[in-house]
């Protein structure tokens, strides 16, 4: 599972280091001689995983708190918040920095603050699926309570009521895909689709 996220994150970085290629400046405040669409996927991607670790120290559970699933999740939501939030800081400095104020790429022209309204329709996609997957995995939320009921009836109900949950489950993520893929392209086009993805 590690090794599939991991080729996917660079697959989509180096999606976004081609598309940077292709674009053309349409305005000279380029930072980087016009490479700056090409360098900044890698700084996002780098400093994301800088952030990512710092994240890591917003997990903290209180000495004197219970260990429940709950204390445990709030816990880990308070980590990828935090991350979340600080890689949200360092991209609107990081494209405010690098990016020129338009671009054309394929003949859609976009502007850097559509690219950073990509980068926030890809963090809030990021977020939805956090909060998708919890719901449909916690203990103490609706599905998870369902499937403890079928399995008091017999293996047949749980595996069934599982599958059932299974398929549910998978239309809420469709949706904010669809919809983070439809909100990304309208900011920035092609590039702002594969920036977004990768957050």
């Amino acid at each position: 599972m590690g090794a599939d996220l991991f080729g996917s994150y660079v697959a989509t970085v180096l999606a976004t280091i081609v598309l940077g290629q292709q674009i053309n400046i349409l305005s000279a405040n380029d930072a980087l001689e016009g490479f700056s669409p090409i360098i900044l996927p890698m700084l996002i991607a780098g400093v994301g995983i800088l952030l990512s670790i710092i994240g890591t120290l917003f997990v903290r559970i209180s000495e004197t708190a219970s260990i429940t699933t709950q204390t445990v999740q709030k816990a880990l939501n308070m980590g990828n918040w935090g991350s979340m939030i600080l890689t949200a800081l360092a991209s609107v400095g990081l494209v405010l920095w690098l990016l020129p104020d338009q671009m054309e790429l394929r003949g859609f022209v976009f502007t850097k603050y559509g690219v950073l309204g990509a980068i926030g329709v890809g963090l809030l996609v990021g977020a939805l699926m956090s909060i998708i997957t919890e719901y449909y995995t916690a203990m103490g939320k609706r599905p998870v309570n369902r499937i403890i009921k079928k399995s008091s009836t017999g293996h047949a109900t749980n595996v069934i009521g599982g599958l059932a949950l299974g398929m549910e489950s998978t239309f809420l993520p469709i949706l904010v895909l669809a919809g983070g893929i439809w909100g990304s392209f309208a900011c920035a086009g092609l590039y702002g689709v594969a920036i977004a993805a990768r957050r």
